[in-house]
């Protein structure tokens, strides 16, 4: 089992500075979670060759999707509206490109991390 993982803080108790060190406490499901997040956060939340895919952040339910496979798209562009805990979140291209691999429709359960699609260069 690995160590704790160690967090610290700078905290003030009565006008004097303290720094504190928590343990937090060692859940294997959880850690790996916690590294499979700080992979994504590392490479931007996108995969496949040359980072073309566009992935979910978050589970939830497809409630739109603006764009069709083939489609030319602008950076920044909306192109899956993707609907978790009662919120509307807006999936945009990452860059400029032509849509490919529409993995998804309307109504879809989607996963946090789950590819919806590629922009691939014009």
């Amino acid at each position: 089992m690995p160590p704790p993982e160690l967090r610290r803080y700078a905290v003030e108790v009565d006008g004097a500075r303290y720094e504190v060190s928590v343990a937090l406490p060692v859940d294997e499901l959880l850690a790996a979670e916690r590294r499979r997040r700080a992979e994504r956060r590392a490479r931007g939340g996108l995969g496949g060759a040359g980072g073309e895919a566009v992935a979910s952040p978050m589970q939830g339910t497809v409630l739109r999707v603006e764009v069709a496979d083939g489609a030319a798209v602008e950076a920044g562009a909306v192109l899956v509206i993707v609907e978790a805990m009662k919120m509307e979140n807006e999936i945009r291209a990452h860059s400029a490109g032509v849509v490919r691999d529409l993995a998804v429709a309307v109504g879809d359960s989607v996963r946090s991390g789950q590819p919806l699609l590629r922009v691939s260069p014009p």
